[in-house]
């Protein structure tokens, strides 16, 4: 197949009668380039199944925020195969566009190749590539499976990479994004320096929740040695700064952690096993003016298993400065007697001996004895977030923290004790109702609906948490946009939920249930069912409570749904015979993390309340082992 490189350039319209619903159907190459160069935004390109030739170049492509540009396969089972060319897809200084559900294969240079086109000032951005097969890039030397130079506020997600020369994701320049819940697989005849790597004045980046197999030199790469004119902003003293990596998974490769002239970066709840010669690597790399050592990294609460290939866990670079680093809580399975020699002493951290019969599969599930997991539980979760990160929004797919919803360390006027570090206060206005509506989205993040669901948060009051009547808390729906919230009567067929409720506070304690949209209902607001066993349910202000909620999916037609919530792990309700819906096309859509007084009431006054620790799983969480 001749590659072939081919410019496309599409223009915004900006006329009030676009059609936003716009589809196009291409079967060929040639009407993929039409569609694209005639796209306006709203416009889905559905592609057929077959193989077309890659080296394709889309130029100034423009959505909007609200009707982005899609490209995807007109059958996600039997995907459309871009094969060869110099990129697979090359987007430059495009803007609200996804892709979603392609194959790039065997291209020589990268596979996906996304740039704001030389302008260091003028970004590329609001891009999604989501689920995603990238194969066989390369196959040696500086070439990616996807390379990102000069973009802001993207996610990767779902995707799958194979085999590349360079690094399978490579950013230059990046900015508030995240990596999440992809898998990287290195392959034999592929030389694989790094799996992802965040460089050139990166920052304010989240990688989580993936999984790396034998990736080559280094998982994850935190910073690098770029050259001064392709820095995006133009270079300070640092590589890359403000990264979190958490809740990933490691097997293999030489170096799984990298710091390399980087500041900061946040390495938490990872597994890893079996590193070939280091757990992790403080370098640097960049020895140039204006660089700084690299400095200030955070290692916590990860499970390491490491055999004899191990002999030096952490290796140390010249002009670095290692003792900025910290350790804390992490837990060690070695084959030495002796704790692991690391730069600082570790706060807290456990450490055994290796066992040569240790289940590797089962630890790198997260689910083995001698081990944590991937979050401090018995099981690896769906989803967690502990406020900690400076980017948490961007786990919820906000933009940014809200007035009235933010995160803070402190808050003496309302008597705030921490749960650990940094909560989500929440604000509901004197004459308001809202305080929050976050939403984790579970076929948007994971590619499927649960039928049950565990989900875990910690709940506080303030001081000023006086309601004179009721409102809504965190819970889980299905709502669909169509039914099952704020006096939309749900038939069985078009939508359902069961998010908390709280009541009027009464002799200092708020009374908390669940607030039920279900096919039984009688009227056109949902039903109040209190949390009464033994009056678990009633709730203090300036205290922590561990809240958790159970929903499983009735069989359609049936009355054997069940809802279930904890307090403080202790059984507070329990509900079997709920009929949340007559069709299977209704399942478990989100977990709402929604703060919301009234009814049609307003608040009286300005009320706060605090939410941390936040875990959605498939099976029971319980507290966190700090509060057992």
């Amino acid at each position: 197949m001749r590659n072939s490189f081919i410019a496309v350039s599409s223009c915004l319209f900006l006329l009030s009668t676009v059609a936003w619903a716009n589809e196009a159907m291409v079967s060929s190459r040639k009407e993929l380039i039409e569609a694209v160069s005639t796209a306006t935004p709203g416009t889905t390109i559905k592609i057929a199944p077959g193989k077309y030739a890659g080296g394709i170049r889309i130029r100034e492509l423009k959505g909007t925020t609200d009707h982005p540009i899609t490209i995807v396969a007109q059958e996600a089972n039997d995907r459309p195969v871009f094969e060869g060319g110099q990129s697979g897809l090359q987007l430059t200084k495009c803007e609200h566009v996804i892709l979603k559900q392609l194959k790039i294969k065997g291209a020589t240079g990268n596979g996906i190749n996304i740039d704001d086109g030389g302008n260091a000032n003028s970004p590329a951005y609001h891009i999604t590539l989501e689920d995603l097969d990238i194969l066989e890039t390369g196959p040696k030397g500086n070439r990616d499976g996807i390379k990102l130079s000069g973009l802001d506020q993207f996610v990767v997600r779902l995707c799958r990479i194979a085999g590349w020369g360079g690094s399978a994701i490579d950013m230059v320049g990046c900015h508030h994004g995240i990596v999440e819940q992809c898998q990287f697989e290195g392959r034999e005849g592929f030389s694989q320096s790094n799996a992802v790597q965040m460089k050139g004045g990166s920052s304010d980046l989240v990688v989580r929740k993936n999984v790396f197999r034998n990736v080559g030199h280094r998982s994850i790469n935190i910073g690098g040695n770029t050259g001064l004119d392709y820095f995006r902003p133009a270079a300070t003293d640092y590589e890359a700064t403000r990264i979190e990596v958490a809740g990933n998974q490691f097997l293999g490769s030489m170096a799984p952690i990298v710091w390399a002239t980087s500041r900061g970066g946040y390495v938490h709840h990872n597994t890893i096993v079996h590193p070939s010669k280091w757990v992790l690597r403080i370098l640097q790399e960049n020895n140039t003016e204006p660089f700084a050592p690299s400095q200030g990294g955070r290692f916590e609460n990860n499970v390491i298993v490491c055999n004899q290939s191990v002999r030096v866990p952490v290796n140390i670079g010249g002009g670095t400065a290692p003792e900025t680093f910290a350790f804390k809580d992490n837990y060690w399975l070695t084959s030495s007697n002796r704790p692991p020699q690391l730069p600082t002493a570790e706060t807290g951290g456990e450490h055994a001996l290796y066992r040569t019969n240790l289940d590797l599969e089962a630890v790198f599930a997260g689910q083995a004895e001698q081990g944590r997991g991937a979050a401090g539980l018995g099981q690896t979760p769906i989803f967690t977030c502990d406020f900690e990160s400076p980017t948490w929004y961007n786990e919820w797919d906000l933009k940014k923290e809200t007035e009235l919803a933010r995160t803070i360390g402190g808050d003496d006027e309302r008597k705030f004790v921490p749960l650990k570090g940094k909560s989500l206060r929440i604000k509901v206005p004197k004459g308001g109702h809202y305080g929050a509506s976050l939403q984790y989205a579970f076929k948007k993040r994971t590619g499927s609906e649960p039928e049950k669901v565990y989900f875990r948060y910690y709940l506080r009051f303030a001081d000023d948490w006086k309601p004179e009547r009721g409102g809504k808390l965190p819970g889980i729906a299905g709502t669909y946009g169509r039914a099952g919230w704020g006096g939309r009567r749900v038939n069985g067929t078009d939508g359902w939920s069961a998010r908390g409720l709280f009541r009027g506070q009464n002799e200092g304690k708020t009374p908390i249930g669940y607030y039920c949209y279900h096919a039984d209902m009688k009227g056109k607001y949902g039903s109040e069912w209190r949390w009464e066993n033994e009056d678990r349910g009633l709730l203090e202000n300036n205290r922590w409570y561990c809240i958790e909620q159970f929903a499983k999916m009735n069989t359609p037609g049936k009355n054997n749904g069940i809802l279930r919530g904890w307090v403080d792990g202790e059984l507070a309700f329990e509900r079997t015979d709920v009929r949340m819906r007559d069709t299977n096309q209704l399942k478990i859509e989100t977990v709402w993390l929604n703060i919301y007084y009234g009814g049609t009431w307003k608040a009286q006054s300005d009320y706060h309340l605090y939410i941390d620790d936040v875990v959605i799983a498939r099976e029971p969480i319980g507290l966190n082992k700090a509060d057992h």
